[in-house]
């Protein structure tokens, strides 16, 4: 019976990559419910907060200590318990002091006995000196060093841009060529030959991995006084002086310049091998990314295809941006991303004289772009 209403509820409300994820983590929900404790598979939310925060905390601790699963792992089962209970009207008590405590808890345990797999940002300058180790990746090599300068440069998540094993790409969260846009002023240049005159270009995100419901468009205008790279893929490796201005906009023109004879439901990261066409896979990419550190005297142990998306959120904030600026052009749902950013003496001191200013700034004023703009309540 549980089983059929997994199925049932899975199709509703979730895109179809979780279906098969979140009924497998019912199923194991169910089966510890059922056959391990004896108890009802949905708590009774009548019985209330503290006893379903007790059997929240049970289940997190049959998971971490009998089933050895790490805390990430667990945060997505109890994802899909909670899914499920929500489907019949039951909202599980996540954030109770009990359960929270018990999770911080299984966390310390947990890096007690793990080593840290934070990856270390990469940097366009990063990029920028590896194209000497990339100049010998072959027949595709420039697409696929394109793609991992395109990760830095939209903070996209390897299953954004890269394949999988099986060489697919992610059906809902991977890029292909229908889903970029040159345009120039309100006119969109279809065909490859106009592209190049293109003033921006946007790139449109139809899920992700932190928000499957909703569509996201980056927009990247041409950096001044640049409308390509100013360079040849000729095989020397020199470091080309005309890249020192270029940003998303032409990395990206210049991955989709590669191939353009691919068609619309292409990867952004294909290539020609042989006589058929192949995508880069993360495994790919993640060594040939530490190629490219270990040639600059760096520890590819300490980087992977994520490096890309970190690299660009730590730019930014050494650069100043906000913090929601940042989490828009990531297009992170959470606050996840603030794990990446550090604070600082300087930020806490320059947040101490902003305060005490008088000075108008350079931002949108107090009160301004609200209802209180003119100086009263209601105002337009």
């Amino acid at each position: 019976m549980f089983g059929d209403l997994a199925v049932l509820l899975s199709t509703v409300g979730v895109a179809p990559s979780t279906h098969a994820t979140y009924a497998a983590a019912w199923k194991l929900w169910v089966e510890w419910r059922t056959v391990a404790v004896r108890k009802s598979v949905y708590l009774d939310e009548a019985r209330g907060e503290e006893v379903l925060a007790s059997e929240l905390a049970k289940y997190m601790a049959y998971l971490f200590f009998c089933r050895g699963n790490k805390m990430s792992t667990i945060a997505g089962k109890l994802v899909a318990v909670k899914y499920y209970h929500k489907r019949i009207g039951v909202d599980l008590p996540m954030k109770h002091h009990f359960f929270r405590a018990v999770k911080a808890g299984l966390a310390r345990e947990s890096t007690l006995h793990t080593e840290s797999r934070m990856r270390r940002p990469i940097s366009w300058t990063i990029l920028r000196s590896g194209i000497r180790t990339a100049a010998a990746w072959g027949e595709g090599g420039r697409v696929l060093w394109l793609g991992l300068a395109v990760s830095y440069f939209f903070m996209c998540r390897p299953s954004e841009i890269f394949a999988y094993g099986n060489g697919k790409i992610h059906k809902e969260f991977g890029i292909t060529r229908g889903n970029v846009a040159f345009w120039k002023g309100e006119q969109q240049l279809l065909t490859p030959a106009l592209w190049r005159c293109a003033d921006r270009v946007d790139v449109l995100f139809e899920a992700s991995k932190s928000n499957h419901d909703e569509a996201v468009v980056s927009r990247v205008k041409t950096c001044p006084g640049l409308a390509a790279f100013d360079w040849e893929w000729d095989g020397t490796g020199e470091v080309p002086k005309g890249m020192v201005g270029v940003g998303g906009f032409e990395v990206l023109l210049e991955l989709m310049c590669c191939f353009p004879q691919l068609d619309a439901m292409a990867p952004i990261t294909a290539y020609p091998s042989g006589q058929v066409w192949k995508v880069w896979t993360c495994a790919q990419s993640s060594s040939a990314l530490r190629d490219l550190v270990a040639g600059q005297g760096l520890k590819p142990e300490e980087y992977a295809p994520h490096s890309g998306r970190i690299g660009g959120a730590t730019r930014l904030g050494a650069m100043g941006l906000s913090s929601w600026a940042i989490q828009q052009q990531g297009r992170w749902k959470s606050s996840a991303f603030q794990s990446y950013l550090r604070a600082n003496l300087d930020d806490v001191q320059k947040a101490s004289f902003a305060l005490a200013s008088d000075a108008a700034g350079k931002g949108i004023q107090p009160g301004q772009k609200t209802r209180w703009q003119g100086g009263r309540l209601g105002a337009r």
